[in-house]
């Protein structure tokens, strides 16, 4: 039976959506950060990282509560306000911009994963998420969950993270294999320092390398599940506006 997967924006969310003056808060202080942003441009071109100082303002301001659930403290605006935030940072820096936009696009796809991940990775309400959907590691059944090894390059803001999300491959006892994606703590990756390019290099897109680390299985999830929302054991389906899965939201953001 297929999924189903419906246009991203069109389900009633009720109490989890931002009020306009949340959002109208959030949007203020981004502005008001706009000129310190693009003075630290050079920096972040030359440090081939956006400054901690541009991370510590968009914190402030609100920015990373914007894709957290309302259950776990966030602000769990839709794609359009999103949007909204992404492209007045931008104004200021480019490469902030784009790693704004990968920080909430991945903060959402952490929200299809189970309760017990979300309350790891949410706690607090404001958090930083990076992705590669690439898979080129490989997952191998443990007790509990799995052991993780790889390596991913082009893994845009990862140095700016807590978490990541990455792709690898699972081979199950019948021969056949499976892409899944896990969450894992960006503490327990090695980070090369190896982003030397002549644009976007504000971005900090390193190379990071899993060797032999533990994920347990509620933080490991099928890509097939998770592009069509049908992840389970998690609260947050249906009506909160989660119910469309990461591939609409994927053709949302860039539409």
């Amino acid at each position: 039976m297929p999924y189903a997967l419906p246009v991203p924006g069109t389900a009633d969310r009720g109490e989890s959506v931002a009020t306009q003056e949340e959002l109208t808060s959030v949007l203020d202080a981004v502005r008001d950060a706009v000129p310190t942003l693009r003075r630290n441009g050079v920096e972040a071109e030359d440090r081939r990282m956006i400054p901690d100082e541009n991370i510590a303002l968009l914190e402030k301001a609100g920015v990373f509560r914007a894709a957290v659930p309302r259950a776990h403290g966030g602000l769990d605006l839709d794609v359009a306000q999103q949007a909204r935030i992404i492209a007045e940072v931008s104004r200021g820096c480019p490469s902030t911009g784009w790693l704004t936009m990968v920080w909430l696009t991945s903060t959402w796809a952490a929200s299809l994963y189970p309760d017990r991940a979300q309350r790891e990775v949410f706690e607090g309400g404001s958090t930083r998420v990076s992705i590669v959907f690439a898979p080129t590691g490989t997952l191998t059944p443990t007790d509990g969950g799995y052991r993780l090894d790889g390596t991913w390059r082009f893994n845009s803001g990862v140095r700016g993270a807590g978490w990541d999300l990455l792709a690898a491959m699972v081979e199950h006892p019948d021969g056949t294999s499976e892409e899944l994606v896990a969450l894992v703590p960006t503490s327990e990756l090695s980070l090369a320092d190896d982003w030397h390019v002549s644009a976007g290099a504000g971005t900090g897109s390193s190379t990071a390398t899993a060797t032999g680390v533990l994920v347990p299985a509620h933080r490991v999830v099928p890509l097939e599940e998770a592009m069509v929302s049908a992840t389970g054991n998690r609260a947050n389906t249906g009506a909160t506006g989660r119910n469309y899965g990461l591939l609409g939201y994927i053709m949302s953001s860039v539409a």
